[in-house]
């Protein structure tokens, strides 16, 4: 016996086993069902090939390695058992069949459904891949876009993290506002150097350019307010406090700071000469002479306790500094022609000619050469005070006061003549008797 058969088919009186049989078929059927066009990929189709046939070239040797331990009776018989096994094989196969051909009609189904599935799955896999490069690009945008998404979280988050310093820094101008309300300068400036830094550090910031924008508004608010602390009643140290405010606001140039100074103190003197009441002359030029002698010595003191130096006049620019002092409160800056030093005896050679213009106004109207004489002496006092800084005015009240002296005394010298005429006129003359001498002599 040399050869077998396929299937169980007799050859040379030997056959094979029928699980070998099965398993050469069922290799065969898988390769057969799997290896449709368009079902099975060529390196999946060959490796289940390669499968099968491995599994039933080992069943084969088991089986000739069996055969050959066998005697010649039992060679002899081996045909018979195994036409008989396959016989029984397959009465088992038909019974089974019978028993369980439902399952057999829903497994054919369930095959051409798989074969169905499969095409569609095809398909799909073909728009799938022709699919895959739109995904890649749509991948890539997402990509691109949550990278923005992710860079904005992170900054989200970091301002989340920092959201208290960032409200403080905020409301810097609310709280600079407050400052300036309540006069607390000092904490209002720090505030605004603070905003400038802020604006020097990061120039490109909206943020940063609101608060300056806010803090600027502010500032300007505080300069005014400085400025009219000016025009009012301040001692020295208060004075020396505004100054060195306005010094660090640096809106001004040291020429422009002095004669902002003089210009405010000029409002302040000329609202005190406003207040006065010019019904009464006598009383009048007391007041104007008292608040000349008191505030423009102050005025003056303060002027040269701020600013630290000792003035020459300088005659070429004293006009223009009047005109600059008579302007707005704000002065533009200054030409480069004027010297600092000549606006102050420019704004006391302006203030001495408003008073002596009101003493040559109001000196005519005292008619009481008492109160005449106290009104001198006022001036002279005045005169003599303000001599200590400079200012020593007593050579222009002595023609002033010698030319009304002398319309007084001319008009109370021609009341007098003329009521001596008038009670000349009104008085009874009675005639004398004649003296003895000149009887006796007759």
């Amino acid at each position: 016996a040399a050869g077998g058969a396929v299937g169980g088919a007799p050859c040379g009186g030997i056959k094979l086993p029928v699980d070998a049989v099965a398993a050469m078929t069922l290799s065969r059927g898988t390769s057969v069902e799997m290896g449709g066009p368009g079902r099975q990929a060529s390196g999946g189709k060959a490796a289940t090939q390669a499968a099968g046939a491995a599994a039933a070239s080992r069943q084969s040797d088991a089986y000739l390695s069996e055969l050959l331990s066998y005697s010649l009776e039992r060679l002899r018989e081996e045909p018979v058992l195994l036409k008989e096994e396959r016989l029984a094989i397959e009465s088992s196969l038909q019974s089974t069949a019978v028993s369980n051909y439902g399952a057999f009609i829903e497994t054919a189904r369930c095959f051409d459904t798989i074969n169905t599935e499969l095409d569609s799955v095809c398909e799909r896999l073909d728009a799938l891949l022709q699919g895959i490069p739109e995904l890649a690009s749509s991948c890539e945008a997402f990509s691109s876009h949550s990278g923005v998404v992710m860079e904005q979280y992170t900054q989200n988050k970091q301002l989340a993290s920092v959201q208290s310093m960032l409200l403080e820094v905020l409301e810097i101008p609310q709280l600079m506002d407050t400052c300036v309300r309540n006069g607390i300068y000092d904490e209002a400036l720090d505030l605004q150097a603070f905003v400038s830094r802020l604006a020097l550090l990061h120039p490109g910031v909206p943020a940063v350019r609101m608060l300056m924008q806010q803090v600027t508004e502010v500032g300007h608010t505080m300069l005014q307010q400085l400025l009219a602390r000016l025009r009012t009643s301040l001692q020295l140290p208060e004075c020396l406090r505004v100054m060195g405010y306005l010094r660090r606001i640096a809106v001004f140039d040291e020429a422009e700071l002095r004669l902002q100074f003089l210009s405010c103190r000029d409002e302040w003197l000329s609202q005190l000469v406003e207040d006065l009441d010019d019904s009464d002359s006598y009383e009048y030029l007391k007041h104007l002479t008292d608040v000349y002698r008191l505030h423009l010595f102050d005025a003056i003191m303060q002027y040269r306790a701020i600013f630290f130096d000792a003035p020459t006049p300088a005659a070429s620019s004293s006009q223009t500094d009047l005109h600059r002092l008579q302007g707005s409160s704000v002065v533009a800056p200054t030409p480069s022609s004027i010297k600092e030093t000549s606006a102050l005896y420019s704004w006391a050679q302006h203030r001495l000619g408003e008073y002596v213009g009101m003493l040559r106004a109001h000196l005519p109207r005292i008619h009481e050469g008492g109160n005449f004489a106290s009104v001198l002496e006022h001036c002279t006092y005045c005169g003599a005070s303000l001599a200590r800084v400079g200012l020593d005015f007593t050579s222009l009240l002595h023609p002033l006061f010698e030319q009304v002296a002398l319309q007084l005394f001319e008009s109370h010298l021609s009341a007098a003549v003329e009521a001596f005429n008038t009670r000349l006129e009104s008085h009874k003359w009675v005639s004398l008797p004649a003296p003895a001498l000149s009887k006796s002599n007759a």
